[in-house]
Order: C-alpha cells, then sequence, then structure tokens
C-alpha cells in the first residue's frame, strides 16, 4: 500500500534505541525495506517471506544474499484463495494481495482490484520454522504486512515469539478485507504476550496504518 502515511521506520527504532539482531519480514512484497534492513549489518540474519510466487524471482534480487521464502502463512494448514491485486498505473504495485477478499478496500482504493486468484497452501509460522531450519533465538524482530491476516500469522508462532523484542505490524480500524480483525484484537493478543503498542499512524479515511509494538 500507500506508503506516504506510514511513520518512518528507521525513526521510530532510532527513537527506542533498537538495533535489529534479526528480522523476519512477513509479506515482502519487493523487498522495499531492503536498504535500511542492509544498514544494521545483519550478517543475512533477514528472512523475507512472501506468498505471490510471480514476485519471487525480483525479490532474490532485491536483498541480495537474504533468506527468501515462498509460502503463504496462516493459523492453519489448508487450500486457500490467494487474491492477487493490481494497481492503476503501477503494475508491479501488488502490495493489497491477500488470503483475504476485499472488503472496504474498493471504496478506500478504488484503482485496486483483483487481477488473479490462485490457489495456495498455507503454513503455520511455528512449521515454517521447523521446514527451513529457522534458529528463531536468532531474530528479535518481526515486520507483518501481509493484508489482514497480521493476528492469524502471531497466533500461528505458537511459542516462538518468545525471542520477539518489537514489531511493525500493519493495523486496520476498519475491515477493509472480509472478517479480518482489527487493531483492538491485535492489541490484546499482543498485550497478553507483553507488548504494547508505543506508536501509531493511521490512514483516517481507509482505517489502515502501520502499529509499532515493543515488550512492555
Amino acid at each position: 500500500m500507500d506508503n506516504k502515511f506510514c511513520f518512518n521506520l528507521d525513526k521510530v527504532l532510532k527513537k527506542y534505541n533498537i538495533i535489529p539482531q534479526g528480522i523476519i519480514h512477513i509479506g515482502a512484497h519487493l523487498g522495499e525495506e531492503s536498504k535500511l534492513y542492509n544498514s544494521y549489518n545483519l550478517k543475512n540474519k533477514t528472512i523475507w517471506i512472501e506468498a505471490n510466487p510471480d514476485l519471487i524471482d525480483k525479490l532474490k534480487k532485491n536483498v541480495n544474499n537474504d533468506i527468501v521464502i515462498n509460502e503463504a502463512v496462516s493459523n492453519k494448514e489448508e487450500l486457500c484463495k490467494f487474491y492477487i491485486t493490481k494497481a492503476d498505473g503501477l503494475p508491479d504495485n501488488k502490495q493489497s494481495s491477500s488470503l483475504k477478499e476485499m472488503d472496504f478496500h474498493l471504496i478506500a482504493h478504488p484503482n485496486v482490484s483483483v487481477s488473479d486468484i490462485i490457489d495456495v497452501n498455507t503454513i503455520t509460522m511455528s512449521n515454517l520454522i521447523k521446514k527451513y531450519n529457522i534458529d528463531i533465538n536468532n531474530y528479535d524482530f518481526l515486520n507483518i504486512d501481509i493484508q489482514g491476516s497480521e493476528l492469524d500469522v502471531l497466533e500461528s508462532f505458537n511459542n516462538s515469539l518468545e525471542n520477539i523484542k518489537s514489531m511493525y505490524i500493519e493495523i486496520n480500524t476498519k475491515s477493509l478485507y472480509k472478517d479480518i480483525p482489527l487493531v483492538e484484537d491485535l492489541d490484546e493478543f499482543l498485550n497478553n504476550k507483553g507488548f504494547k503498542r508505543v506508536e501509531t499512524s493511521i490512514h483516517k479515511f481507509a482505517g489502515w496504518g502501520q502499529g509499532f509494538y515493543i515488550i512492555n
């Protein structure tokens, strides 16, 4: 989605004196944050997870030697529809693609539409960690931007969230997609895990934005 309404992640990390030791980015798109992540000298401790298979080759080129994983993460493992979107005049902008069907999004962003629907097998994060032999202890920062499925992903970590110290997550105050949790649902889940939302940026009309959470 259009980032002009988002707060500057680098400034927020500096504000709270956070230097990520390892990053898991779920909903990678084309790795737009790669330059920022590289500034932390993570020595290949960045994992990009993207559900759209059509983006993977270009994503790999954009993130150099980082780990790239083509999986659709959810809290259940099943065959699902994945809705690939397009934005008028922006052929590479598929950032609204989601496992969820669009709802208010159609009104908030009428220039975005579904261009294709594909079948994907979803995977939980706990099983993805096992499948790709990821040492979760090397990762303390999460960036999740998957258009309404953020809580599903968080639930799918099970106990693997214990090493995470901060998160940058897309949040919603309106149902841009059908049957999605809103920001208060994310807050409740993460508060129970010891996190507190300390920064918020919301597109007032569209009702989407970003929340920054840290261990309380």
